[in-house]
């Protein structure tokens, strides 16, 4: 029985490598089947925003990969919270990739389906 897994993500993606490196963890997890979910709070919601600019800061540009995800990985559970998205004034369509859009309670309950959560 495979067992799921989630990324959580609070880092905002340029800076550090750690959205990157959460992001390819997950990617390989997909790769070998097992059930991948990702859960984006804080500034880590500013890893899914459309038309990043990162040459002037001189970062690697990985959202793009964000669109392999279903498709290639069979990551489907991408989810939002949305205190966070509220709090920075996003919406779903400045984001790249549909999402699920939940709150604290419903991240309570996503986190307790899981049998391995991997954070910051």
């Amino acid at each position: 029985m495979a067992k799921n897994i989630l990324f959580v993500n609070q880092q905002a993606p340029h800076g550090t490598v750690f959205s990157q490196e959460k992001l390819q963890m997950a990617m390989v997890f997909g790769a070998f089947e097992l059930k991948v979910s990702m859960l984006y709070l804080g500034n880590g919601v500013f890893n899914l925003v459309k038309n990043q600019q990162t040459q002037a800061i001189g970062f690697y540009n990985f959202s793009k990969q964000y669109l392999a995800l279903e498709q290639y990985y069979d990551i489907e559970n991408i989810f939002v919270d949305r205190d966070s998205m509220n709090e920075r004034a996003l919406y779903t369509e400045d984001l790249l990739i549909p999402v699920a859009v939940i709150d604290f309670s419903q991240i309570q309950t996503l986190l307790h389906e899981q049998d391995v959560i991997i954070n910051n």
